[in-house]
């Protein structure tokens, strides 16, 4: 089966196709992964060689990685529009109209909104182009039933989704991983982080969130005391819940008391808000951390779209009669070449006539 496969496919027709953009892919997958990969044993490699001990921190993989990741990203949004086996610059040219177009009118949306460095604008604008190619095709696919009015707009692509699961399993990975990149993105370049000396009644200002400092209260518990503020947050709607960041001390025989700090946490779609109880005084002043996380919900949706696309993807389906008689061809054509040459071994040949 491998011969007959590779006798039909000998290598990769065009620089501009799908096969070639699979390549691609997996060309720069094992980039991020061997960056990422000696970024983490190179202090082990360094402390072997030289006897020093050289860390590799936070900055060695946000210039190395992100770069790889905008390559993944535009061949993402490149890919769908892409043909088997050979694409024409005119085809392409012809299918990037849309997407680019609506590329170019994020721009200056995202500098509306406040993004202004380059590298999370890229992210947000090709996220933007992978979204419309992937709408694009599953337009294409669905308009040819509900033109023969075969079904309405849901049924088809339904029915698509559930025909071609691997194709639309991989649209759905691909907005999967979109998602990631853009909670990413707003982590990576628009986290804010501050810390505040408060005394009780203090009320300080944090992006769109008002925080009210109301106090200290002890809890004792089975296996630990804790120490906790109490925060009250508002946004522009007024109160919308509160945030108890603390201090938590276990206690074991013959052990002195561990602190373990725990982070007072609100998720939402947009941005998560993170306190964490720094230290404190007698007289209840508290010194607290402020972390704003933008678009971070959206990496575990993201991780979730993903394994929802890929187990779509590997489904059992059943063959449709073109595949089974496509199959049978095959095992009977290689049936055929494993009788013609046993006809041709001498061995055999010697053997029949005894």
């Amino acid at each position: 089966r491998y011969n007959m496969i590779r006798e039909h496919n000998p290598r990769v027709d065009s620089l501009i196709s799908k096969e070639s953009s699979f390549l691609y892919n997996n060309i720069i997958l094992m980039g991020l992964c061997f960056a990422t990969f000696w970024g983490t044993v190179f202090p082990l490699v360094s402390e072997a060689v030289k006897g020093v001990k050289i860390s590799v921190g936070p900055p060695f993989f946000n210039t190395v990685n992100p770069p790889m990741f905008l390559l993944l990203i535009a061949l993402m949004a490149v890919c769908p529009l892409l043909g088997w086996r050979s694409t024409s610059i005119r085809s392409v040219m012809r299918n990037l109209v849309l997407p680019v177009s609506t590329v170019v009118l994020s721009v200056p949306v995202l500098l509306f909104l406040g993004v202004t460095r380059f590298m999370p604008m890229f992210f947000y604008a090709f996220s933007v182009f992978v979204v419309i190619s992937v709408v694009r095709e599953l337009y294409q696919g669905a308009r040819v039933s509900v033109k023969n009015a075969e079904s309405g707009w849901a049924r088809a692509l339904a029915r698509n989704a559930v025909k071609n699961g691997r194709r639309y399993g991989g649209f759905l990975v691909h907005v999967g991983m979109i998602m990631l990149v853009v909670g990413l993105a707003g982590y990576g370049y628009h986290q804010f982080k501050e810390d505040f000396t408060m005394v009780p009644g203090d009320n300080v200002k944090v992006g769109s969130y008002s925080l009210v400092y109301k106090g200290l209260r002890g809890n004792a518990e089975k296996n630990y005391d804790s120490v906790e503020a109490v925060m009250e947050v508002y946004d522009s709607s007024g109160f919308i819940g509160m945030l108890n960041p603390s201090k938590r001390f276990y206690t074991k025989k013959a052990t002195k008391a561990e602190p373990s700090t725990e982070v007072a946490i609100m998720q939402m779609l947009k941005e998560d808000l993170y306190l964490i109880l720094a230290g404190w005084e007698q007289n209840e002043t508290a010194s607290i951390t402020v972390i704003v996380n933008p678009l971070l919900m959206w990496v575990w949706i993201g991780t979730g779209v993903i394994v929802l696309g890929i187990i779509w993807c590997v489904l059992p389906r059943r063959r449709r009669d073109t595949e089974l008689d496509t199959l049978a061809l095959d095992l009977l054509n290689l049936h055929n070449s494993h009788n013609s040459h046993n006809s041709h071994n001498p061995h055999n040949l010697a053997r029949e006539k005894q």
